[in-house]
């Protein structure tokens, strides 16, 4: 069979075709960093999932870019009396979620009997968010009378799904027995977007 040498348009397509794929190649090969504008490549111009962790340089993503709120804590509250079973107010502050999100609570304290051993019940509550699981602080046979050496509490839970606006964050605390004093310490850090 002999091969028929190729008209003048056949051997101008092919040409033409091994020049258009061998200029984008040259082009991928060589547009780099440098060449993007800032702000080129946005979210909608990445596939999902593209963008791994190990492609993002250390530090490049902060708090800030998250979109994390500083941690926010209350005022020294100072110490709290709670004299019955009826739970009082021992810390209270408020948060502002610029969007629906959720918040992580820290709430602490120090409790020290005055003259017996003496307990109580502690917990969170953020409004239409619920409450944490209480915490019960005190002593059921020694007594501790120094405030500067205090039984020791700690809690962390956190709260999803909470519309965008004011929050109140309260700890509420109530004596079982005795006459305790509770050092209480509360702390919330907004986490926007978190959902259920």
């Amino acid at each position: 069979m002999k091969i028929s040498r190729p008209s003048h348009a056949t051997a101008v397509a092919y040409l033409a075709l091994f020049v258009a794929f061998g200029g984008s190649a040259y082009a991928v090969s060589k547009v780099g960093t440098d060449d993007l504008q800032r702000s080129a490549v946005t979210s909608p111009k990445i596939e999902n999932e593209a963008v791994r962790s190990r492609d993002i340089a250390k530090a490049a993503i902060g708090t800030r870019q998250l979109g994390f709120r500083p941690l926010i804590r209350s005022e020294n509250p100072g110490e709290c009396d709670p004299t019955s079973g009826v739970p009082i107010e021992c810390a209270r502050f408020g948060i502002r979620l610029e969007q629906r999100g959720g918040i992580i609570v820290i709430a602490s304290g120090g409790q020290y009997s005055v003259g017996r051993p003496a307990s109580g019940v502690c917990q969170v509550d953020v409004g239409e968010g619920g409450s944490s699981t209480p915490v019960r602080p005190g002593e059921s046979t020694a007594v501790n009378t120094d405030p500067g050496a205090t039984n020791g509490f700690t809690q962390a839970f956190s709260v999803s799904d909470l519309p965008a606006g004011p929050h109140s964050v309260v700890m509420l605390c109530s004596a079982l027995a005795g006459d305790l004093r509770i050092q209480p310490s509360l702390g919330a850090v907004a986490l926007p977007g978190a959902t259920k």
